[in-house]
This record gives C-alpha cells, structure tokens and sequence, in this order.
C-alpha cells in the first residue's frame, strides 16, 4: 500500500508495470489475451497515478496545488497526444503494431530510467514536527476540547543543534 511504501515508491513500481504495458501485446491472441492485456495495464496506471498523485500532493504547497495539477494535465495530454501522432505515423509507415509496441516498450524504458534518476536525486520534503495534542473533553456545541502535550527534552535538544 502507498501508506507503508510512499508516494515515491509506489510511483517507481507503477512506471516500471507501465514499460511492461506494450510487451503483451506482441504475442496476444484472442479475446482472453486481450482482457488480460487490459487487466494489467489497468493496474499498472492505478498504481502510476496513484503514486504521481501522492507525490505531487506531498511535494506541493497548498496554493500551488491547483497550478501544478493544470500543468500535470498539459504536459500528461500532450505527450499522449503526442505519442498517437507519432504511433499513427509509423503505423501509416508499414512499420507494424508488433513494431509499434515494441518501440513503445523501449521509449517507456527510458522514460522510467530517467524518471527514476530523477526521483532519487531530489531531495526528501521537508518534516516538520507536528504539534501533538491530548483530548481533555468533549463540548457538545463545540466537539473536542484540547490540550497540546509538551514535547520530550530529547527532541528539544536534537532540534536546538
């Protein structure tokens, strides 16, 4: 799960499922090798969104967040606008499907290893302690009364170095 693994994790995994998507595709035959075709490319997306979603949600500040999802969504539908084109015209170019997902398999390759690189080169967020509170009553009208807890002398002399 994303919440064991993290954003950056689920999102390396997922774009590795992906570069996988295109080889199936070469030797499907058959109804059932097309749904099962489809199966794993459905799971192998669930968990590259999932992990680029998280990602960008962990890694952005609150107002920005709707200015990073409208960039995400230009570059996302121009690349795969983009990768229609470019996969028409080969196929317009008699280079054939098999060799279509064959290509695609190998750009995806790339596209990962470099999304990798990058993924592990950048730096970690920011943690902040958060503030950690202790309930002391409940105020029908009000819900939850709190009380914050003092933080160990430990962390307070490990943070003042």
């Amino acid at each position: 799960s994303i919440d064991r693994s993290g954003a950056k994790r689920t999102l390396i995994v997922g774009g590795l499922m992906l570069t996988m998507i295109p080889v199936p595709w070469i030797f499907v035959h058959g109804l059932f090798g097309v749904l099962l075709c489809q199966t794993l490319s459905g799971a192998a997306w669930a968990g590259f969104e999932v992990g680029h979603f998280s990602l960008l949600l962990e890694l952005g500040y609150r107002r920005m967040r709707p200015s990073i999802f409208a960039a995400q969504s230009l570059v996302s539908g121009s690349a795969q606008l983009l990768g229609g084109l470019i996969g028409s015209l080969l196929l317009s170019a008699e280079f054939g499907a098999r060799g279509v997902f064959a290509l695609s398999s190998a750009m995806r390759i790339v596209v990962v290893v470099a999304l990798i690189r990058f993924l592990l080169q950048s730096a970690p967020p920011v943690r902040r302690p958060r503030p950690q509170f202790r309930i002391i009553g409940f105020r029908p009208g009000t819900g939850l009364a709190q009380r914050p807890i003092e933080e160990p002398a430990t962390y307070a002399e490990s943070s003042a170095e």
